[in-house]
């Protein structure tokens, strides 16, 4: 009697470890693929685009980044996930609040698929040109200025933002500095308080 093989072990793909770490992390994340497709949305996002009632504008922005970053020819290496540029984030501001988008590709191009990261920045709808006028901020400090206020540390900054340590804790020293404040803790008190005035 011929002997039968027990069935072949299903390998994890690159998609399949992708998927079981997001959704075990709490930032929000949707993974697409190469004609923009949605593969996967993780917990954190489902909670986020059903709380938010323009979760349409939101995944159309996504939809864009990928689209663009596809478009430009951005590396899908390793570096391509220490080191953003600029045609890899971008800001959304929908009625519910605001977010930074910040995309990534696939390890590599056979794997044929974007990450986008979804960070709730303000339900205030503060926006960075109008913390860059009314502190003097860089657009970068405008965008750091925004995490504090919402209780992020510099390590959470330096991760979302796509920067070193070092950078963060330095954009964390000038938002202080030109808002007049000693402690973090300080910064969503005068953000705050200057949208009271405008």
């Amino acid at each position: 009697m011929p002997s039968v093989a027990p069935p072949a072990e299903h390998s994890p793909t690159p998609l399949d470890l992708a998927i079981a770490i997001l959704d075990a992390i709490d930032i929000a994340v949707l993974l697409l693929d190469h004609a923009l497709g949605e593969l996967h949305r993780n917990p954190t996002a489902r909670r986020l685009l059903e709380e938010d009632p323009d979760a349409p504008v939101i995944l159309a922005a996504a939809e864009a980044l990928a689209a663009n970053r596809v478009h430009l020819g951005c590396p899908s290496d390793r570096d391509s996930f220490s080191r953003p540029d600029r045609t890899t984030r971008a800001h959304v501001r929908t009625d519910s609040g605001y977010y930074l988008l910040g995309t990534t590709s696939a390890p590599s191009k056979a794997d044929g698929w974007a990450m986008i990261t979804i960070v709730p920045i303000s339900s205030r709808c503060l926006l960075p040109a109008r913390l860059c006028d009314r502190h003097g901020f860089t657009p970068r400090e405008a965008e750091v200025a925004m995490l504090l206020a919402r209780g992020e540390r510099n390590a959470d900054v330096a991760r979302l933002l796509g920067v070193s340590a070092h950078t963060a804790r330095h954009h964390t020293e000038r938002v202080l500095s030109k808002l007049g404040v000693r402690s973090r803790a300080c910064v969503a008190r005068v953000l705050d308080a200057a949208e009271d005035r405008k």
